[in-house]
This record gives structure tokens, C-alpha cells and sequence, in this order.
């Protein structure tokens, strides 16, 4: 199992893990930049785990001036000081780990986002919804391993944070759930006809 970033409050984590059952191993040191919210899963047939989009978040030093009053000898004056903010960046990028090296393997497809839904489906990837500021996305996308493609717009409503899995029994994609501009405990499959 392969464990890639996530939230540190102020900051995102960029460190590469995997867990054999029985330990956590630190792996790849180099690799994607730091993230949180991103999409991640395993491509059985081309051996590859899969990364797209997040979101990055570093803290930032930021000047703040602060007014300060005088009293009746004296006027008042503005007193300036660091203080730290977050700064947070949606991120457009695919990735790929072999087990020992993440290769960046595409810088388009999906818009920016956090959130997503990402399931191998045995013969691709596929992401559903996520969203961008207060933009929640309803559209899914296809990764074939090469290039990102956009399959349809209908199904389930705009949501960020859906569960989503892969029945290999039926052959379905199946996804739970999410939030938007409210939360959603409904079930949706997608599934390929001939």
C-alpha cells in the first residue's frame, strides 16, 4: 500500500510512504510537489499508482500594519509585523510511481481541483467531480495511461469528496456520497457497454 502527501494544517506533505502489513517504509524522497485532496490509485495492469491534481498549501510571511493610538501628547502611529498566512494552490498535474520513481506524466486534462473521485476501472482511470474554490465539477474524465479524456457531464450532481470503488464482480464503478452545496448519500454506477 502507498501512501503519497496530505494535509499538515499549514503546510502539505510531500513524502512517499508504503505499509507491507506489517511497517511503514519511507520511499521516494523526490516525486510530486506537496499536496492534499489529490486522487490516487493503483493501475493493476500497468503496474503504476496514479496521482492527479490536489491542492498544495505553504505558509506565507505577510506584513500587517496595525494602527496604534496616541494619547493626548502624542499622535498615533502604525506599527508593522510578519504574520504568517496560508496560501493555497490548485494543482493540474498526473503522476505515476513504479515503486521506486515518480515520473510526472501530464500537465493537462481535468481542470484544477481537490477532491476528486479516482478508480481503476481494469482498463483505465476514472475521476469524478472534485472542486476548485467554491466551483464543484460533475464531469468525469478517462486516463488511458497516455492522455486524459473527457467522457460525459451527466450522472451524479457537482461533488467534491466521494467515495468511489471498483466492483470487478459487475463491472462497475461505483460512487457514494460527497459534498457540494449540500451533502449527498446517494449511489451511482457507471459501467461500458459493448
Amino acid at each position: 500500500m502507498i501512501l503519497f502527501g496530505g494535509d499538515g494544517g499549514q503546510s502539505s506533505f510531500g513524502d512517499t510512504w508504503a505499509w507491507d502489513g506489517a511497517n511503514w517504509t519511507q520511499e521516494a524522497d523526490t516525486g510530486p510537489p506537496a499536496r492534499t485532496g489529490h486522487g490516487m490509485d493503483y493501475d493493476s495492469t500497468r503496474d503504476r499508482v496514479v496521482l492527479v491534481d490536489g491542492i498544495g498549501k505553504s505558509t506565507v510571511p505577510v506584513p500587517v500594519s496595525t494602527w496604534v493610538p496616541g494619547d493626548f501628547w502624542h499622535s498615533g502611529h502604525y506599527e508593522t509585523h510578519l504574520d504568517q498566512q496560508v496560501k493555497v494552490q490548485y494543482l493540474n498535474d498526473t503522476w505515476e510511481y513504479d515503486g521506486s520513481v515518480w515520473t510526472r506524466v501530464a500537465d493537462t486534462g481535468p481542470e484544477p481541483r481537490m477532491g476528486c473521485g479516482l478508480v481503476y476501472n481494469g482498463k483505465t482511470m476514472l475521476l469524478f467531480g472534485g472542486k476548485n474554490n467554491g466551483t464543484f465539477f460533475k464531469n468525469t474524465w478517462e486516463w488511458d495511461g497516455k492522455h486524459w479524456t473527457q467522457r460525459q457531464d451527466i450522472g451524479p450532481a457537482a461533488r467534491a469528496f466521494a467515495a468511489m470503488a471498483y466492483d470487478s464482480a459487475r463491472q462497475r464503478a461505483v460512487l457514494f456520497g460527497g459534498a457540494g452545496p449540500s451533502l449527498f448519500g446517494d449511489t451511482w454506477e457507471q459501467f461500458f457497454q459493448a
